[in-house]
């Protein structure tokens, strides 16, 4: 949650983040300067800084080191740039004044400015700072000093703001709140016979969390949301606990159980294990996720050999239907889901994925704040469910060592571990090998090749997987041109 941060913290982990995603994970002050559109001075300075930051809050296991001005980034592995964030956070005023507001039961802008050492017409121009960030996501802070707007989506906003800046390094609530919603989580997780990963427990907790904070402040979801018209044995399990740990009415509780399930199969936390029970709640609630589903799996049998005889197109088309309630039904702050790095490895490894999402999103216009999350889950999904082998031109490659079977199939184990590449392996040349791999080089292949040490060092997997992505791209437009051909050879003329 960069934007609540303080403008020399976010310079800092931009530094960190542009180096973080470089090759060799290192760049001149120049070239830093220019990337981030800040002034040589401002980057010498901010790295300067970052060296302290590292020291002072006692961050080891992630360095800099600055030779003939090139700053090096290096990384353990054991900790992150969240981490250094978190602490980020936690001093700058901006989340401290949203903080205040959310949590406290009387705030107030003089204790605020008081206990922050701050002049009260700074603290004014941060709730001015505040507002206009608020604004983005339709939230607004009325004359009671609380935040105003859609309960849902200011709970989802929290959710953001919080779980994504805290997770595992802090649960920055009361004990009281932990309790229930530890006691909250453990009841779900009982009732569901799942046992959750420890990720998921801890989104699950924060949101949770969220929501007791708001009922503190007597916020409660609108008699306008929709709530289950059958409960399950489940259900009625979950209103039962919230009628002995809450005062909320029948009515409220409705609702909040409600609103924790949407976020339960949003989120597919249940999807495995009642797949039956979340199509009839996405049904109730969001009947546009189904015709989103209908239009993208229509669109996909146009473009691919899928069928509904495939056995992946249950799985496949139930994903998608989660994928697309949360689209539409949780606003999410962009880039909460997304990545640091760009597409271009989805790209490269997954090119027909990649072109047919992007054609489909902007076809049906889904070209909004949260497509970049929705761009991820629709690769996933298709990643996980959809064979390679139907979608992506294959590479065949004859691997042939001197030393015998048994090390040929070590080298073809290990191949065959590049799921994504579509590898074709071939004991013998033939008409259709793109790629001999050998420790010997023969005489007039008719093929490209390419001669590994025994055995392959990294470098040469990586020469290799990079060798395997050129020949694919050649490969997929040579196909892309003759089909163009057989498609307009209708209207060509005769010759």
């Amino acid at each position: 949650m960069k934007q609540f941060l303080n403008k020399e913290y976010q310079y800092r982990l931009a530094i960190l983040n542009y180096l973080e995603i470089q090759p060799l994970q290192n760049a001149s002050f120049k070239q830093l300067s220019n990337e981030l559109m800040l002034s040589t001075y401002v980057i010498k300075k901010e790295v300067g800084q970052l060296l302290e930051d590292f020291d002072f809050y006692q961050i080891s296991d992630l360095k800099i080191v600055i030779e003939n001005k090139t700053v090096y980034f290096y990384t353990t592995g054991q900790d992150s740039l969240l981490t250094l964030q978190w602490y980020y956070l936690k001093e700058s005023k901006l989340f401290l004044l949203l903080d205040a507001l959310f949590k406290e039961e009387h705030f107030s802008f003089e204790d605020f400015s008081t206990h922050h050492y701050l002049s009260l017409s700074a603290t004014y121009l941060l709730k001015s700072e505040l507002d206009e960030l608020l604004d983005l996501y339709d939230i607004s802070i009325n004359s009671n000093l609380e935040f105003s707007g859609v309960e849902t989506a200011i709970r989802i906003f929290l959710f953001d703001v919080y779980f994504f800046s805290f997770n595992s390094l802090e649960f920055p609530f009361s004990t009281e709140i932990l309790n229930l919603s530890e006691n909250l989580l453990k009841k779900i997780g009982l009732l569901h016979s799942m046992n959750f990963p420890d990720s998921q427990k801890i989104k699950l907790k924060f949101f949770l969390a969220i929501i007791f904070q708001r009922l503190y402040g007597g916020h409660t979801i609108s008699t306008e949301e929709p709530t289950e018209e059958e409960a399950s044995l489940r259900i009625t399990s979950v209103k039962e606990w919230f009628t002995v740990y809450t005062n909320l009415t029948s009515e409220e509780i409705s609702r909040e159980v409600t609103f924790i399930y949407s976020f339960l199969i949003a989120e597919q936390m249940i999807a495995i294990y009642e797949p039956k029970v979340v199509r009839s709640h996405i049904k109730n609630f969001c009947p546009d996720a189904f015709r989103l589903t209908a239009h993208f799996i229509k669109e996909l049998k146009k473009e691919f050999d899928v069928t509904e005889e495939s056995s992946y197109y249950s799985s496949l088309r139930d994903g998608l239907l989660q994928v697309h309630y949360r689209y539409l039904r949780f606003t999410h702050i962009n880039a909460s889901y997304s990545f640091e790095s760009d597409f271009v490895f989805f790209k490269e490894n997954y090119p027909d994925f990649f072109l047919f999402i992007d054609s489909f999103m902007k076809k049906r216009k889904l070209h909004t704040d949260s497509a970049s999350t929705l761009q991820y889950d629709y690769l996933f999904l298709l990643i996980q469910h959809m064979p390679t082998t139907i979608i992506s031109t294959p590479v065949y490659v004859c691997v042939d060592f001197l030393y015998g079977k048994a090390y040929n199939e070590f080298i073809i184990e290990n191949i065959q571990s590049f799921k994504f590449l579509n590898i074709v392996i071939e004991n013998t040349i033939s008409e259709k090998t793109d790629l001999y791999l050998s420790d010997i080089k023969l005489n007039n292949l008719p093929c490209a090749f390419i001669i590994w040490k025994k055995p392959p060092l990294a470098s040469d997997w990586e020469h290799f997987g990079n060798i395997v992505v050129e020949m694919k791209e050649r490969k997929t437009v040579l196909n892309e041109q003759k089909q163009s051909k057989k498609d307009y050879s209708h209207i060509l003329p005769s010759p």
